[in-house]
């Protein structure tokens, strides 16, 4: 039988061991790693591929970004009837206090941002493959918790795990190291509009599962939860690890201990670093690009908040829940539409002048809800104005993250979007406050003007700078990026 007192005997020696090790023998142990390392890679790399491995790759990441899109949808969707659970029912606050306080867990499920600063630089090291595995578990738990929550704080939990594994995107980086460059942007969109469409399967639970009747809300998180396991290991067996990783890692690993030595010790270059959250903030704000397109997200994320209030709105104006479920099956057809046109609009006239169309648009689409929903007008229409605005706001964002994938090198790629996430982060905390503090003390019929008032200054100040600041990136070779000053 096993004695603790023993097993902990040779865990202390061991560690002994390894602390008394000398530096030379260190090294030794280093080397026989990244030589095991690099066979692993290099034996990945010669792997062919089958004709048909980037069409069914694109498969696979579509229902992960379906899964991705109505998981982070979905608190959204079902805000009214979280609110009159958990806060109004079950708290005895009112509407707009229960608003308030779920406003205040968004705002503080920022915290799990900070986080994903450092996790998503892990990618760098150690590979695409794993967290795009890893992620989409990771939403699988999140929405199964979400689901099993029979109080406040099981649902809170499931909450901030979900906007942990939401945030990475690993799928949008894979898309980046895997689409032909010309045609980059039409993939990517057709992809995203695919996923849109996957946002149907939301008010479909709603009258399929939930049936509309308001306290069933939480078998709606069941179908991304099960599209999600199914996808996540799918991928383990048919997902290869990118290209432009294989080929940049390879590369490191072949330097001799002295060259890596000294790029670790480079101050002056970051670009030839092997990831890191830091080495990718220094890049960036050293570079004029990278820099303001950072900007142009904390300004467009300062409105970010307003993407979650549709159904309130609707709310406000006294729709039903019938009602809101029939705006909510429209919404992402429109929103579809949006997102598979900017795509091919990217690659034809270039990504800095989709951005200011998108934004333009998203302007005109959430106006048109506002005054629709005053002026009571029909839900369906609403429904196809809260898809207009969705898909440009959304699609905005990705193009952003785009232009930052574009204009970043592949060895620090996925640690430069990472630090985009905390701009984007940032801008989210500020967002949230300022709407926790607009529905706690505005009336809540105000809600939608609200959203208009914060959204037009913000999203007009990152046109002006996108105009101004940010070069084109389209067409850009993702393996050949030099920093543009």
């Amino acid at each position: 039988m096993f004695k603790w007192p023993v097993i902990w005997d040779i865990f202390v020696s061991k560690e002994k061991d390894i602390v008394m090790l000398s530096d030379e023998e260190k090294a030794l142990r280093r080397e026989a790693r990244d030589k095991k390392e690099l066979a692993r890679l290099e034996k990945e790399k010669l792997r062919p591929k089958r004709k048909t491995y980037f069409w069914y790759l694109i498969v696979a990441l579509c229902l992960i970004y379906i899964v991705d899109e109505v998981a982070t949808s979905l608190p959204n969707a079902m805000v009214v009837e979280i609110n009159q659970e958990f806060f109004v029912q079950g708290l005895g606050l009112s509407v707009s206090d229960g608003r308030s306080k779920l406003s205040l867990m968004e705002m503080l499920a920022n915290i799990c941002l900070v986080i994903g600063f450092f996790y998503k630089t892990l990618a760098d090291r150690f590979g695409r493959k794993p967290f795009l595995i890893a992620n989409t578990l990771g939403m699988v738990g999140s929405l199964l918790l979400m689901f099993w929550s029979q109080g406040l704080w099981m649902y809170i939990l499931g909450f901030f795990l979900l906007r942990f594994f939401v945030t990475p995107d690993e799928q949008i980086v894979y898309i980046f190291e895997t689409a032909p460059e010309k045609s980059r942007g039409s993939i990517y969109s057709a992809v995203k509009g695919i996923a849109e469409l996957g946002l149907l399967l939301i008010p479909l639970g709603r009258k399929v599962l939930m049936k509309d009747v308001a306290t069933e809300w939480r078998m709606v998180f069941l179908i991304p939860a099960a599209l999600g396991l199914i996808v996540s290991l799918a991928v383990c067996f048919l997902a290869r690890e990118t290209d432009p990783f294989l080929d940049s890692r390879i590369a490191y690993l072949k330097l001799s201990p002295e060259e890596r030595e000294k790029i670790a010790k480079d101050k002056k270059d970051a670009s030839k670093k092997q990831g890191g959250f830091f080495s990718a903030v220094k890049y960036a704000m050293k570079g004029k690009q990278l820099r303001w397109i950072f900007i142009c997200t904390l300004l467009f994320t300062l409105a970010r908040c307003v993407t979650g209030y549709y159904a309130n709105i609707l709310d406000a104006a006294s729709y039903s829940t019938d009602q809101i479920s029939n705006a909510e099956l429209i919404f992402p057809v429109t929103c579809a539409v949006v997102v598979f046109a900017y795509g091919f609009l990217s690659d034809k006239v270039g990504r800095k002048i989709t951005s200011i169309a998108l934004l333009s648009l998203t302007i005109v689409g959430l106006t048109l809800l506002y005054v629709g929903s005053i002026n009571g007008w029909n839900e369906w229409v609403l429904g196809a104005f809260i898809g207009i605005y969705l898909g440009a706001a959304w699609s905005n964002g990705d193009t952003l993250i785009l232009m930052t994938g574009e204009s970043a090198p592949t060895n620090l790629r996925a640690s430069i979007m990472s630090a985009q996430t905390m701009f984007y982060g940032l801008g989210m905390v500020v967002s949230m406050g300022i709407g926790t503090l607009a529905v706690k003390y505005l009336p809540y019929a105000y809600i939608g003007l609200f959203c208009v008032i914060l959204t037009i200054p913000c999203y007009l100040s990152s046109i002006i700078f996108l105009m101004t600041k940010v070069k084109e990136t389209k067409g850009a070779s993702i393996d050949n990026v030099v920093r543009q000053d």
